[in-house]
């Protein structure tokens, strides 16, 4: 795996700056304390976003313990973390019982990928995310208020970049049942939505 390797390669880095600090340390070095702060702390900070990073693209535990609903809300905090100048903003009106289990890691993949598209993509400085039971269905979208992008038919996401990973995120949600919808233009932000119809006894 790349981004393991990318890993191994940046701790083993880290471990050899540590070790060369400390020998200049032993040897009463008076470059030590500037390599602290010029060389050591930026490299560890960058380990821990990276760490960060890599935690945030794993199925959480929190998904298989708490349910979408604290995942959601853990996975928001996590954004704004690390990225402070984008607003989140998260709305739930559903019950965890309402939610089938089959969807749930859906949902975590869309909200995955919409905030990633959002942070790489959207300049957007304010994200909505938002889950409820509206009639007689699942509704689970996420909003941005950033430049947004053309697609050749409004509500279409076969033709956008593939390198957003609208396509996959169409399959997914395709597979359990679901359809997605893209509303964007430019300048006029991106709303990814998802819906899923209930069954009869889902519904009350």
């Amino acid at each position: 795996m790349p981004r393991c390797q990318e890993m191994k390669r940046a701790h083993a880095e880290l471990a050899l700056r540590v070790e060369h600090i400390l020998d200049k340390l032993d040897r009463g070095s008076r470059e030590a304390p500037g390599d602290l702060n010029d060389v050591l702390i930026p490299l560890i900070q960058d380990a821990i976003e990276e760490a960060r990073d890599m935690c945030m693209g794993l199925r959480p535990s929190i998904l298989d313990d708490l349910g979408i609903i604290a995942t959601i809300n853990w996975f928001c905090r996590e954004f704004h973390s690390a990225h402070p100048d984008i607003n989140v903003r998260h709305t739930i009106d559903i019950e965890e019982s309402e939610i089938p289990d089959a969807l749930k890691i859906v949902f975590f993949r869309v909200l995955q990928e919409g905030l990633s598209n959002v942070a790489e993509h959207s300049q957007a400085d304010h994200v909505d995310v938002h889950l409820l039971k509206k009639n007689a269905s699942v509704e689970f979208a996420v909003q941005d208020n950033g430049i947004g992008f053309q697609l050749d038919e409004p509500g279409s996401v076969d033709d956008a970049d593939p390198g957003m990973g609208l396509s996959s995120m169409k399959e997914r949600v395709e597979l359990v049942g679901g359809c997605l919808a893209i509303q964007t233009g430019r300048g006029s932000g991106t709303l990814v939505k998802t819906s899923y119809p209930l069954r009869e006894e889902q519904r009350l």
